[in-house]
């Protein structure tokens, strides 16, 4: 019986060139599928987003990645989502309070716009 391989052992240099080029959390999060479609559905996109980032058809965008680390973190592999902090003159702080029914969805949305967020 055969192994099933990941998409990330189907491609493994394009996936750790594109760690490399500071996309860690999509090569990351690439190991643990063994179809496209499921990690484009698990990341929020459709079409063939994911075989062209494995193909190094299509650049991945900070947005991508930092929803990759947002699924790494919610999978509870958030030791391996690595996220680089980004550079202090460049940034805001914000102060964001939602409704609890919201919380979810604000997240979400923070980790899909590269947004780094502590709950308190």
């Amino acid at each position: 019986m055969t192994e099933l391989k990941t998409i990330y052992d189907m491609h493994k240099q394009n996936w750790d060139l594109l760690a490399a080029i500071g996309k860690p959390n999509v090569a990351e999060a690439a190991k643990y599928f063994y179809t496209y479609a499921d990690m484009e559905r698990a990341l929020g996109y459709s079409s063939s987003t994911v075989k062209k980032w494995a193909g190094r058809q299509n650049n991945v965008s900070s947005r991508s990645d930092g929803m990759a680390a947002h699924w790494l973190a919610a999978q509870g592999k958030d030791e391996k989502a690595k996220h680089e902090p980004a550079d202090e003159s460049d940034t805001q702080v914000l102060l964001v309070i939602t409704p609890l029914a919201s919380a979810n969805k604000v997240r979400r949305v923070l980790a899909m716009m590269g947004c780094e967020f502590e709950e308190v």
